[in-house]
């Protein structure tokens, strides 16, 4: 997992960077800041796991940092490492929903000890949708009862990919470019790819092929007078040859022949 380091103390970046060298952990240490504002650009650029946050700092103070990048990066999690146990800063902390709250010094055990929560509380939120989750995606769309789908969010805990999903299921017919959708919920391509494989468990180029063919699917059976050509058009096929060949490396049968059929290749 990616980590971000943030504080005004350069002996305090040194310590906590030695720290995570030296122990087997499984965290990259990808950036320091020396000051809330910086904290926000790197996190925008790395899209870190982990920030450890202090609270003290010039410029822009750890809480405020901290308030700003939960609303740009509501996935990441942050540990305040800090010599001021106010009330009130603790009281903001949790108010920003901050992972923990640690008092420096920290003993080396009790870091370690919330790296590893913080780790297994990440992993417990990464559930890749499997198959068959998908297929139920599918036929809420298919079915046209989105309604009851956008009011399930068992599915996505991610708001981010809830919305780029409900606009690909909208929009098959258009050019669903990654730039596109990235630009939906306002961060990079890089760290979209990252976000929906690790959320759906595959890639946004074959989830939205494989949606294509879904609906491709639904339409031969459904709509049984309508024109190859067309539903080729409707899920965002340019070329019917193209699609008539997509259509039967992934079922196993063409276009013309499922329609026939009701069913893919056994």
């Amino acid at each position: 997992m990616k980590l971000l380091i943030v504080d005004d103390e350069i002996i305090e970046r040194e310590a906590l960077k030695h720290f995570f060298k030296s122990n087997d952990l499984g965290i990259e240490v990808v950036g320091e800041a020396s000051n809330g504002l910086q904290a926000i650009e790197l996190n925008q650029a790395f899209q870190p796991d982990i920030i450890t946050m202090d609270i003290r700092m010039g410029i822009l103070d750890g809480l405020k940092a901290t308030e700003c990048i939960k609303r740009d990066n509501p996935q990441v999690e942050i540990l305040i490492l800090t010599a001021f146990g106010l009330f009130e800063y603790s009281q903001q902390a949790i108010k920003n929903r901050v992972f923990d709250y640690l008092l420096k010094p920290v003993e080396e055990k009790e870091l370690i000890n919330a790296i590893e929560k913080v780790k297994k509380h990440i992993n417990s939120k990464i559930k890749p949708l499997q198959v068959n989750q998908r297929a139920k995606l599918f036929d809420f769309w298919l079915n046209q009862d989105t309604v009851e789908y956008k009011k399930n969010d068992e599915l996505f805990k991610d708001n981010r990919i809830s919305k780029i999903v409900n606009y690909i299921m909208d929009n098959l017919e258009k050019d669903l470019t990654l730039e596109i959708l990235a630009s939906l919920v306002h961060i990079n391509t890089s760290y979209l790819s990252r976000l929906f494989k690790s959320t759906t468990g595959v890639t946004l180029s074959n989830f939205i092929l494989e949606a294509r063919i879904e609906k491709a699917k639904f339409l031969l059976i459904n709509q049984r007078k309508k024109p190859l050509k067309v539903i080729a058009e409707e899920v965002g096929f340019t070329n019917i040859h193209h699609f008539s060949n997509t259509f039967k490396k992934l079922e196993g049968i063409t276009p013309t022949n499922y329609r026939s059929t009701g069913k893919g290749a056994v």
